[in-house]
């Protein structure tokens, strides 16, 4: 009985890993840190595996506003100047309404086939691209959560963490400051070999 029960469970763990979710969603770089005006670009990555295939996603990105501000979105699926190009059949948009919620980036596409011939994107490849700009000193978290349609029976969830960390601009008073202590030690080091 007991070699029964150790097969059995042998059998399970091998089976189950090949039922696990293989998709992966992740922030690139996941942690950042830029000074204060410069601007910190982040992609969004999605890797796909086996059979998975992207047929639709709904993702929300939240922010800081008092430490980070949204600059541009940019993404290669949802051009809404050529939207019958066949490698993009994606139908959707981005929304950033600061008025309504200034912390929450959304955008979302559905896949609409506009002939037999095409196909869902699959394999490795980047969602978004997005760029902020440091307006005040901190760190601030990026969280992007939502769903995403890869031709299973459900929905498959998307929960990644990053952070943008803005740091004070170094003030030329301090690089002074620095190379004359340099320069003092150098020349105290010389005057001392000397004597």
């Amino acid at each position: 009985m007991k070699t029964f029960l150790s097969i059995l469970s042998l059998c399970a763990l091998l089976v189950l890993p090949g039922q696990a979710q293989a998709y992966s969603v992740g922030l690139n770089p996941a942690d950042q840190t830029i000074f204060l005006g410069t601007t910190a670009p982040v992609d969004i990555n999605l890797v796909l595996t086996g059979t998975e295939a992207l047929f639709g996603f709904d993702l929300a990105l939240t922010f800081d506003p008092a430490l980070v501000g949204f600059d541009s979105f940019s993404t290669s699926l949802l051009d809404p100047s050529d939207p019958f190009n066949p490698l993009f059949d994606y139908l959707g948009g981005f929304t950033f309404e600061p008025t309504v919620d200034p912390t929450v980036i959304s955008f979302s596409g559905t896949f609409l086939p506009w002939d037999v011939l095409t196909e869902p994107l699959s394999g490795s490849f980047t969602l978004a691209s997005l760029n902020f700009t440091g307006i005040g000193l901190g760190t601030s978290p990026l969280t992007l959560t939502g769903e995403l349609d890869l031709g299973n029976a459900g929905l498959d969830p998307v929960n990644v963490a990053g952070s943008v960390t803005v740091a004070p601009v170094p003030e030329p008073g301090t690089f002074l400051l620095l190379g004359l202590g340099l320069a003092g030690i150098v020349g105290y080091r010389r005057r001392f070999n000397r004597g």
